[in-house]
């Protein structure tokens, strides 16, 4: 997957957004996150589960692992790079519709507000995410990342 490159956050106006990506959850993506992340329930692991006691078609990525997929298309987008010190926490993070093996997931980065720090040169910056089902714009998920930035010297 090809890194974008986009204007820096600091150079662009409250309330930008910024589409980013897409990813596609393919079986490969979705098996290799399911596994390292360790997840078990069978909703993640097991198609035949899915198809007897779901109402989903496949088995769906799960949340933590769409916002692990946010983040590396946040990175990728270049709105971030060379000023981010540190993810400081996430704010109302709400899942809307499941991602499933097939979908083409984009991340519609809001510019968000900057609060100072007790540390000069450094501000928190606060992002809005959005997962974006490619072709239909279903939202999947939604979250606030508090980030700790630093505005690039010169």
């Amino acid at each position: 997957m090809a890194r974008g490159v986009t204007t820096p956050w600091h150079e662009l106006a409250p309330d930008t957004v910024v589409r980013c990506g897409p990813v596609e959850i393919t079986e490969e993506l979705l098996q290799t996150l399911v596994e390292r992340g360790g997840f078990v329930h069978p909703l993640f692991t097991d198609p035949d589960y899915v198809r007897d006691h779901s109402p989903l078609p496949e088995r769906p990525l799960p949340g933590t692992a769409l916002l692990h997929l946010m983040g590396g298309l946040a990175e990728q987008s270049g709105v971030l790079d060379g000023t981010v010190l540190a993810l400081l926490g996430f704010g109302q993070v709400a899942f809307e519709a499941p991602a499933l093996v097939g979908d083409r997931v984009r991340l519609d980065l809001g510019i968000g507000t900057l609060a100072p720090t007790s540390k000069a040169g450094r501000e928190v910056l606060t992002l809005r995410w959005q997962a974006v089902r490619d072709g239909d714009d279903t939202v999947l998920a939604r979250a606030e990342a508090r980030m700790l930035v630093r505005r690039p010297s010169g």
